[in-house]
């Protein structure tokens, strides 16, 4: 830009001597320079601009997925409970039912040392309930 600022100056027949045409040249470099540094300048405002929706919109981002981990927890602790509860209500039924003549051995579902025993242990007390019912 700056040539052909140059040779703009130097072509211009307007101007009469040397002196005049570096005054001329000098102005339109700082006019150059002047509105360089403006765009400069709106280039960081838009710039500044952006980066804070950018940060309101992380914000907002980040309290939904917080919030939805909050639910999630909430889900899984409610969850034991009512597993929990449920443990209970069946061994408060099974101490509280007479044995029968048959004598089933009702697993105790409390204390599983492993995913495998309890899944035996689950699959055992849904083939004792099943012959239970079909005796009746």
């Amino acid at each position: 830009m700056a040539v052909e600022t140059a040779k703009e100056v130097a072509n211009d027949k307007t101007l009469r001597n040397k002196a005049e045409k570096e005054r001329r040249l000098r102005e339109k470099n700082q006019n150059n320079t002047k509105k360089f540094i403006e765009e400069r300048k709106m280039i960081a405002l838009k710039q500044g601009k952006e980066k804070e929706k950018l940060q309101a919109v992380h914000t907002k981002q980040l309290e939904e997925l917080t919030k939805d981990i909050q639910l999630v927890i909430s889900f899984i602790t409610s969850s034991l409970e009512h597993c929990a509860l449920i443990q209970l209500v069946i061994d408060r039924t099974l101490k509280c039912t007479r044995t029968p003549k048959w004598n089933i051995n009702w697993p105790i579902l409390t204390n599983f040392s492993s995913e495998e025993n309890h899944d035996a242990a689950s699959s055992e007390m849904k083939q004792k309930i099943i012959i239970f019912q079909h005796s009746m």
